[in-house]
């Protein structure tokens, strides 16, 4: 019973996992989309970093595990793609510290929340919105957090399949080791993810 649940989990966990390109491909696509007519130069850039970004979905993505710093690289292509949508878009601020080079995470994990912060914060208000990106590991404890200073997201009810997917996918592969919060005033809406990769 315990290798057929296993077997499930594994299954359901394959499933979410597939589900991710499809919905990050179709965001990319409009992006690109955007710049053709008016920079088909511009274009051209973005699809070698949507190439670069599809190697990872497609091969890496399919791993248990790969390295933090990889995930840390996809994000920041990710920021770049829509540096080159949006070139009159406020700089992002993405700070890294961690104490380890070697650790790894469950691929793709924390790209849900970038890509929510982007597409339901910045295109609303590209001129005016800050984003900001920290990333802290500090023995086996990473803390991610990621804020914009428009109120953008749908509420839970509505939220679309990138923020659905996340949850399922870390109750499946980190159990009770990570913790999710979002905050939101007026102004500001902020969502941090911890988690206990040892």
């Amino acid at each position: 019973m315990a290798d057929y649940q296993k077997q499930q989990k594994l299954a359901q966990l394959q499933l979410l996992q597939s589900q991710i390109m499809p919905h990050f491909l179709f965001n990319t696509l409009n992006l690109i989309y955007g710049n053709q007519e008016s920079n088909p130069d511009k274009s051209k850039e973005t699809i070698l970093l949507l190439s670069d970004l599809l190697r990872v979905g497609l091969y890496e993505a399919k791993k248990n595990k790969y390295s933090l710093k990889e995930e840390i690289s996809f994000i920041g292509n990710y920021i770049k793609l829509y540096q080159h949508r949006y070139p009159d878009m406020k700089p992002v601020s993405f700070n890294i510290n961690i104490d380890k080079n070697d650790a790894r995470i469950v691929p793709l994990i924390l790209f849900p929340l970038v890509e929510n912060a982007f597409k339901h914060g910045l295109e609303r208000d590209v001129a005016n919105t800050n984003i900001s990106v920290c990333i802290t590991l500090r023995n086996n404890e990473l803390q991610f957090s990621i804020n914009n200073d428009f109120k953008p997201y749908p509420t839970p009810s509505q939220s679309g399949i990138g923020l659905s997917n996340l949850k399922e996918r870390l109750n499946i592969t980190y159990k009770n080791n990570f913790k999710v919060e979002i905050n939101e005033d007026d102004s500001i809406y902020k969502s941090t993810l911890t988690l206990n990769l040892s």
